[in-house]
């Protein structure tokens, strides 16, 4: 798995233009929707604009958050889902969407698989609404191993 993910960062890299990289252990606003989020300490993270990406210590799961042009669910599900398209062939949805509110927030919820190079990686994609323009997150790697650090990380999500 980590060798797939070394082989997606650089893609994402190019995808989002991304700048610096520091250690992560504090609150962040992601400029471009005044949402607010949590990393875990240990975490690094490299930004550039409304783009933020974020790595746990081991590089075993990546998060972007970007934010979306579109305050519809179903639009704003379409733009992540072209996102998806641009790091990883055939996607497939595992997990339907759930909707839910977290910190006075509507997060959109679902999960799945696509290859990257040939091998089958797991994702996830969380939109969140109620900021200034709604802010998706996309979760790449181990999810079900880092699941509980990535619940805390999206149950942290807050204006």
């Amino acid at each position: 798995m980590k060798g797939v993910l070394s082989r997606v960062i650089p893609i994402v890299l190019g995808v989002f233009l991304m700048s610096s990289n520091v250690l992560a252990q504090e609150e962040f606003t992601h400029q471009a929707t005044g949402i607010k989020f949590t990393l875990p300490a240990g975490w690094s993270y490299e930004q550039s604009g409304d783009h933020f990406e974020a790595s746990s210590p081991d590089e075993s799961v990546v998060l972007l958050f970007f934010a979306g042009k579109h305050s519809e669910t179903e639009a704003a599900m379409q733009e992540a889902a072209n996102i998806l398209d641009l790091i990883m062939s055939d996607a497939a949805v595992t997990k339907e969407a759930t909707h839910e509110k977290v910190n006075n927030l509507d997060q959109v919820y679902l999960e799945g698989t696509g290859n990257v190079e040939g091998e089958t990686i797991d994702w996830d994609l969380t939109m969140v609404y109620g900021g200034s323009s709604s802010l998706a997150v996309v979760a790449l790697g181990d999810i079900d191993g880092m699941q509980d650090t990535i619940n805390h990380i999206y149950g942290s999500i807050h204006k």
